[in-house]
């Protein structure tokens, strides 16, 4: 049972960051912060089965980083801002699964779902942690101005990824100096990371292709 997850943990865990993305759309609760508490503990709780076959140390680290994320995102519900220390245990929280992702990625022979998978779930990564600085920065110091009256969460979650994919609608701006620097810094990682994975999987497909049958 746990190899077959194995398996297919990045597949998993892919379906685990669309419920992430998408997810505030299908659970009728008015409490949008409740709400994506809910939706990030999910998919911290998915990572697990990326760390199936590590070490107990490993496994351990996982565990406290994940309950630590829990406390950090829970205690803003409790009136309390509780932003720059989610924001501090996630980047421990990505630089664990990217290793994983880029560890899986070396070692994939072929391109298969699980191959595709992994590199959509970097990408998605990468758009969720630029997403919690942004509002964790704009929490402190008003670094970004909206056309919305209020900012919430998705609004960070949605800005993240229009600038991985540099499409600037503008109906979010970023104002400070910092968080001006910080966006180009988050396209040009999402531009190195689209390119790089992009010569991965061409190189191993050109590999796998040129071997005799």
């Amino acid at each position: 049972m746990l190899d077959n997850l194995y398996n297919r943990r990045f597949s998993v865990f892919l379906g685990s960051f669309l419920i992430l993305i998408f997810g505030d759309l299908f659970l009728p609760i008015q409490d949008k912060n409740l709400v994506q508490t809910i939706l990030l503990v999910q998919n911290i709780a998915f990572s697990f089965i990326l760390f199936i076959h590590e070490s107990i140390k490993i496994k351990r680290l996982v565990g406290v980083v994940f309950l630590v994320t829990i406390i950090t995102r829970l205690i803003p519900l409790i009136g309390y801002d509780g932003s720059l220390g989610f924001a501090l245990i996630y980047i421990i929280y990505f630089a664990l699964i990217s290793y994983e992702i880029l560890k899986a990625l070396q070692k994939q022979q072929a391109v298969g779902l699980e191959m595709i998978s992994a590199a959509f779930c970097g990408y998605i990564l990468l758009g969720v942690l630029a997403s919690i600085v942004f509002f964790t920065m704009d929490r402190s110091s008003e670094a970004f101005t909206s056309t919305a009256v209020n900012k919430e969460y998705a609004d960070y979650l949605y800005f993240s990824f229009i600038t991985l994919l540099t499409i600037g609608y503008g109906d979010i701006t970023p104002t400070s100096e910092l968080s001006q620097k910080l966006v180009i810094i988050v396209a040009l990682i999402g531009h190195f990371y689209t390119v790089f994975v992009m010569a991965v999987v061409i190189g191993k497909f050109l590999s796998s292709s040129n071997k005799p049958s």
